[in-house]
């Protein structure tokens, strides 16, 4: 049976320092069958001349005459692709060597589905540290898409009947900020299924923090874009559910640019627009808004979280957070995360610093702070296999033993092993299923009470698949 052509585009604007990885990461492919097009937008610092100097009868270069956008450049490539699969790549990640194999195997499996997407690793400038690994919902729902937009361009892979829909390519939508919402919200309103190959197949480089000349135009732009989506007739009912939900993720994520970069009154403004939906948002402890900041801050494990929390809530009014000890909640649970993803994803002597940071302030270790881990682990396993992911696991256990002795480690390695056990049931294997289960309860007897525990045993009994939603909140 012959291999479809895969058509890679990449859209490419003064990526000159950073293109070259991209374009070696599409070329090198375990997959042979392939094109790569490369569309320069407009560039003046010298892209094309990098991109040349690829020699590959398999990439063509495209030269936009003057900078239309981003998305413009991709509707270009789309159009000078041949492929029977499309592809996109941002000019500053990487695909692993893997990606369009897996893809080409899971959308031969399952006719049925247009668009597919993968888990992605968070990796620093240089390429080399992972910072992370990161996944979207396993069953996609138009919700999702509104509430916080989970695919970045870099994940996508289409049939090209899907990729030539006009819809998508709307000219009046191609330069709104968040337009990926109407991209793949309308592909969803036609009908396109949606399904993830659930293994980590891109690097996603975490450049500098941009500044922004308008946070409330860049936040009215990604609400233009959930709107188009709302208001369109083929929308489902159910949908409007998820409106509240999506401004409100919108409106507090745009606050957090703005009071990073001092715009404190557009910050708070936004916080007491998201307030005004729902008041938790600024009650409880910890609060919406001191979760949010959190995650915010700690995605890269480098940086100076403390420093940037305390700059956010210097920006904030006394009294907005009904959420007295928020900000020394927030450094010290900010510490812990730290030190769990440095010691997985491989760097355990700076491990070791931000955990004992985290033993002087003593956080809580609960439940939330369980999940986070075994989803972390269940990424680490994904990216660097499972005798990796519990050899860390184990390292880790041992540098938590300041915080509250074993009992930390019994609960982390009680959720791990309950994630494992979906994991296997998803695949229909019952046996290992049933052995992680045992091994949940072992360590978390508190899993023999677990409805969902419960589920998966009769599930497997039974032979019958689970289909989890591993998605888990990262603070």
């Amino acid at each position: 049976m012959t291999e479809p052509v895969f058509s890679v585009v990449i859209p490419a604007y003064n990526g000159a320092r950073v293109i070259a990885d991209a374009v070696t990461s599409v070329l090198d492919q375990s997959y042979g069958n392939l094109e790569l097009i490369v569309v320069d937008d407009g560039s003046s610092d010298g892209t094309a001349e990098v991109v040349r100097r690829f020699r590959d009868p398999r990439l063509k270069l495209l030269s936009m005459e003057r900078n239309a956008g981003v998305d413009a450049a991709r509707r270009a490539g789309v159009d000078a692709s041949k492929g029977e699969i499309i592809a996109f790549l941002d000019q500053d990640d990487a695909f692993l060597r893997e990606k369009l194999e897996r893809h080409a195997a899971y959308l031969g499996e399952h006719p049925e589905v247009g668009f597919s997407y993968n888990p992605f690793a968070l990796v620093a400038e240089d390429m080399a540290t992972v910072l992370g690994a990161f996944q979207s919902p396993a069953n996609l729902r138009l919700a999702d898409l509104l509430e916080g937009f989970p695919l970045p361009p870099s994940m996508w892979v289409l049939r090209r009947e899907w990729a030539l829909r006009g819809e998508i390519w709307d000219e009046r939508t191609l330069k709104l900020r968040g337009r990926e919402t109407v991209f793949c919200g309308r592909l969803f309103l036609a009908g396109c299924r949606f399904g993830m190959v659930d293994r980590v197949l891109n690097y996603r480089r975490l450049g500098k923090q941009r500044r922004f000349a308008d946070i409330s135009a860049c936040c009215e732009a990604e609400r233009r874009c959930q709107e188009l989506i709302l208001e369109d007739a083929r929308c489902p009912a159910g949908a409007w559910e998820a409106d509240g939900r999506a401004l409100i993720n919108t409106c507090l994520t745009w606050a957090y640019y703005a009071l990073l970069q001092g715009d404190s009154q557009v910050g708070v403004d936004l916080i007491r627009r998201a307030a005004a939906i729902e008041s938790r948002v600024v009650t409880g402890s910890p609060c919406e808004v001191t979760r949010l900041f959190l995650h915010c801050c700690t995605t890269d494990w480098r940086a100076d979280h403390e420093a940037s929390l305390r700059l956010l809530f210097a920006g904030l009014p006394h009294g907005l957070l009904s959420d007295p000890l928020g900000l020394q909640w927030a450094i010290s649970r900010g510490y812990l995360l730290r030190g769990v993803r440095a010691c997985l994803w491989g760097a355990s002597p700076a491990a070791a610093g931000y955990l004992e940071l985290a033993a002087s302030l003593a956080p809580p270790v609960d439940g939330d702070f369980a999940r986070i881990v075994a989803h972390e682990l269940m990424m680490c396993e994904d990216f660097h296999g499972a005798d990796v992911a519990q050899a860390r696991f184990r390292t880790l256990l041992r540098e938590l033993n300041g915080l509250e002795s074993g009992r930390v480690g019994r609960r982390l390695a009680g959720e791990y092993h309950f994630n494992r056990a979906l994991r296997f049931s998803s695949n229909g294997a019952a046996r290992a299923t049933v052995a992680e289960l045992a091994k949940a309860v072992i360590h978390a007897p508190g899993f023999l009470g677990n409805r969902g525990a419960h589920a998966l045993f009769l599930r497997s009994l039974i032979g019958r698949p689970s289909r989890p939603n591993r998605n888990r909140e990262l603070t």
